[in-house]
């Protein structure tokens, strides 16, 4: 199977060596359990988010922006859209795009389909930052999409995001041209 399939083998096997070098407790493991639970419990609403992403995305230029928090996240998913949807796009993190990129947003391009990866326990600084964003951002932007985490623990999180992620990429490779 490609790497991209087997992200859950590699992800817990990580955790068990960690946990056997006493890196880590083995909580994880409540914490695993709880994202199948969360994703059992989700699918309805991830498949139903991941095809309305899939259309605001389809013919457009996916700009992918997070904190620090998820910048995981955002480099995977455009990983994945590269990749599979064979589409470009690009990732910013905030705080560090606000020095750079942010100034760009000068001129109005419809072509553009901005994606805010948050999280309800993001930094409170960054969470006002990417208010700025989205109010600079909209001006210019065909779209802004905001897609928020669900779950208690980081794993949680980060479990729900990528398998968020790799439904929206589903939906978009199946739209693709190739």
């Amino acid at each position: 199977m490609p790497p991209r399939a087997c992200l859950g083998y590699s992800l817990t096997q990580l955790f068990f060596v960690l946990n056997f070098h006493n890196i880590i407790d083995d909580s994880f493991k409540a914490d695993f359990k709880a994202a199948i639970t969360l994703i059992d419990a989700e699918e309805n609403n991830i498949v139903k988010e991941a095809d309305s992403v899939a259309k605001i995305l389809k013919d457009k230029i996916p700009v992918i922006y997070a904190t620090t928090y998820n910048e995981g996240i955002a480099i995977r998913f455009r990983q994945q859209l590269n990749e599979n949807a064979k589409q470009l796009c690009w990732h910013q993190i905030i705080p560090e795009m606000n020095h750079n990129e942010l100034v760009g947003w000068t001129q109005k391009n419809d072509n553009l389909a901005v994606l805010f990866f948050l999280d309800k326990d993001e930094y409170s600084r960054n969470l006002a930052r990417v208010e700025i964003n989205k109010e600079v951002i909209k001006k210019h932007a065909g779209s802004i999409t905001e897609i928020y985490s669900k779950g208690n623990s980081a794993i949680e999180k980060a479990i729900y995001f990528i398998e968020t992620i790799s439904s929206i990429s589903t939906r978009v490779s199946s739209t693709a041209p190739f």
